[in-house]
């Protein structure tokens, strides 16, 4: 509809049509971030471990 508007040159159409997309984006921002919230395990096992003291000292020394 904004697209005929626009090829119309109307501007009370295209006026009227803004708000309801500035509505619409904000809704796709706000699902996009709930989704990086529902999911911060994904995220955090995706880090290198770190190595524990154990295995360092048990490893074999390395040559230079």
């Amino acid at each position: 509809m904004c697209l005929y508007f626009i090829f119309q040159r109307d501007p009370v159409g295209i006026l009227a049509y803004l708000p309801n997309s500035f509505i619409y984006f904000r809704n796709l921002l706000l699902v996009r971030k709930k989704r990086t919230r529902a999911h911060p395990l994904a995220a955090a096992s995706q880090t290198p471990r770190e190595e524990s003291p154990d295995r360092t000292e048990n490893a074999p020394a390395r040559l230079a």
